[in-house]
């Protein structure tokens, strides 16, 4: 596969990707921050060993609150994008196992 599927990153050295991307790759209709910690809880990710937590100021001229980034170890992405049991997961899982 020559096409970027999912955009990894590194941090720390270590391959990472972004869960909020990896969500929306997926397809996923639930809400973001919902998703996002019920995977954590469910299958019991730890911070700052599996997952960063960043919070990013973003810019709104309505105001708004700040916007939190997760950065997912690449071994972990590659695990929430195969539970999720879709197409796109399917996609996920062989471009992981690509990289």
């Amino acid at each position: 596969m020559s096409k970027e599927l999912i955009k990894i990153t590194e941090h720390e050295g270590k391959q990472a990707v972004s869960v909020r991307y990896l969500h929306c790759f997926l397809g996923s209709r639930r809400e973001f921050a919902t998703w996002v910690k019920d995977r954590i809880n469910k299958y019991g990710l730890i911070e700052n060993q599996d997952y960063i937590v960043i919070d990013e100021f973003v810019k709104n001229p309505s105001g708004g609150r700040p916007l939190i980034q997760y950065i997912l170890s690449l071994d972990f992405a590659k695990e929430l994008e195969m539970v999720e049991g879709n197409e796109k997961g399917e996609q996920a899982r062989l471009y992981f196992v690509e990289c």
